[in-house]
């Protein structure tokens, strides 16, 4: 058995191994979720403004499907490329983030708040 001196400092509750995820992968948990859990809300977002809107599990797992398509039918985007993200948080964000999952493709998150040169860099 291989040696993990670290585990000496772990807490009693705390298992050494995780479990085994159920899903292959992310967008595969995401589908899971959007059949499992349909109806509940799964995002939310409120404005200082006062508006607010809310997106369901379903909702969620259906718009980034249709995100997903666009981004390999019409954008062209193959599995492996890159898609740098460069957007507040908003309720379009886990639709984008996800869609490009389920595209095969790479999330790269950029800060909205980045200037020019920094995006450049």
């Amino acid at each position: 058995m291989t040696q993990r001196p670290w585990m000496s400092h772990y807490a009693d509750d705390v298992a050494p191994d995780l479990e085994t995820v159920p899903f292959e992968h992310l967008p595969a948990m995401i589908r899971h979720s959007g059949s499992a859990y349909s109806g509940t809300i799964a995002f939310t977002q409120c404005m200082p403004n006062g508006m607010n809107g809310s997106l369901t599990y379903a909702q969620v797992d259906a718009l980034s499907d249709e995100f997903a398509a666009y981004l390999r039918e019409v954008v062209g985007l193959e599995q492996g490329d890159r898609v740098a993200v460069q957007m507040p948080n908003c309720l379009a964000y886990p639709v984008v983030a996800f869609g490009i999952m389920k595209a095969g493709c790479v999330l790269v998150n950029t800060n909205p708040l980045y200037t020019p040169t920094e995006m450049v860099h």
